[in-house]
């Protein structure tokens, strides 16, 4: 994965709500789906990434659990179960689960201590395209700067900036716009669900 040394910065799940924490703000946890398919993208984005790689795409995983329906339902776009990622043929969508052949899958999930702010930056971010620039960049090991309001996105990225959002950085000595899928999957933040 290119050598990088990456540290993560997480937030711990709490045993119980801080009291210095406000009300409007609640902890949750935030889920993603890591996945490859067999197209040609897929294959360039493992290959780079290095050897044995995996996964070639991120997704957030939209949650089915009542409690945090209010906090992400605000907007209908994002409902239960469904993926919101961004990708080459679209940019940043709203998708139905099982929308691609993927061949392989991961779940996972983060523990963030605001999912409200989370799910409005992700909400925000739906329409958006795909960084193509920045998948040429990958290609070549270029850096580009990462801004939380980029007018375009790559996938893991965007789960990274959705998890910053919430409050939860998850690698603290990378540049995001610089990582592949797999290298964000390295952040001991993530938990296989």
């Amino acid at each position: 994965m290119k050598g990088r040394t990456m540290t993560p910065v997480c937030q711990k799940r709490p045993s119980r709500k801080p009291k210095s924490q406000p009300k409007s703000q609640s902890g949750g946890y935030l889920y993603l789906l890591a996945s490859t398919e067999g197209g040609a993208l897929s294959s360039l984005i493992r290959y780079f990434s290095g050897p044995n790689v995996k996964v070639s795409h991120i997704d957030a995983v939209m949650p089915t659990d009542k409690r945090f329906i209010s906090a992400a339902w605000r907007d209908r776009r994002l409902r239960p179960g469904a993926l919101v990622g961004a990708r080459f043929s679209g940019g940043v969508q709203v998708r139905e689960p099982g929308y691609g052949k993927f061949t392989y899958t991961r779940r996972m999930r983060v523990w963030v201590p605001d999912v409200s702010a989370a799910y409005r930056f992700l909400a925000a971010q739906i329409g958006k395209p795909y960084a193509k620039r920045a998948i040429v960049n990958f290609f070549l090991h270029r850096s580009r700067p990462f801004e939380m309001e980029q007018p375009e996105w790559f996938c893991d990225e965007l789960f990274y900036a959705f998890a910053l959002a919430g409050g939860t950085q998850l690698l603290h000595d990378a540049n995001p716009s610089c990582l592949s899928p797999a290298e964000l999957l390295l952040s001991d933040c993530l938990e296989d669900v």
